[in-house]
């Protein structure tokens, strides 16, 4: 496959119930747990969006991202996971829950997560940068 290509756009709350109908065909090996978990943030408003691409090198790109995110009366809020992998090398380019943001190398092996980098952004006030090894 030389190149590959997929968006879609959908609406959260109909996503999430699908979502528990479709763990049940075991199809993808989808955690119950956290399906569990997503499912009781049901009922849930808003739009959601996916981009994926595979790309001629190997390497895959992702894009989800949730708008006008909320729950009953709850504020709206905005939602954004963007990255790459290569081989086994993660490259989380912005992970984001309205001013929080989260910027990460991760490298996977065998037995450990190897991660170069970790950050965290708070809106203008809060800036941290980790590294380390996290055991499998």
């Amino acid at each position: 496959m030389e190149q590959f290509e997929f968006s879609s756009q959908f609406d959260l709350n109909n996503f999430l119930q699908d979502l528990s109908r479709f763990r049940k065909t075991g199809f993808l090996h989808l955690s119950h747990g956290m399906i569990d978990k997503l499912s009781l943030l049901l009922p849930v408003q808003g739009t959601g969006l996916i981009a994926l691409q595979a790309h001629p090198d190997q390497s895959y790109s992702f894009q989800l991202e949730g708008q006008g995110v909320n729950q009953g009366k709850s504020s709206e809020h905005h939602a954004l996971l963007k990255g790459t992998k290569r081989s086994k090398k993660w490259m989380i380019d912005q992970l984001q829950w309205d001013d929080w943001n989260i910027y990460a190398e991760l490298e996977e092996s065998d037995e450990r997560w190897k991660i170069p980098f970790l950050g965290l952004n708070i809106g203008e006030s809060i800036l941290l940068g980790l590294e380390g090894i996290y055991p499998q």
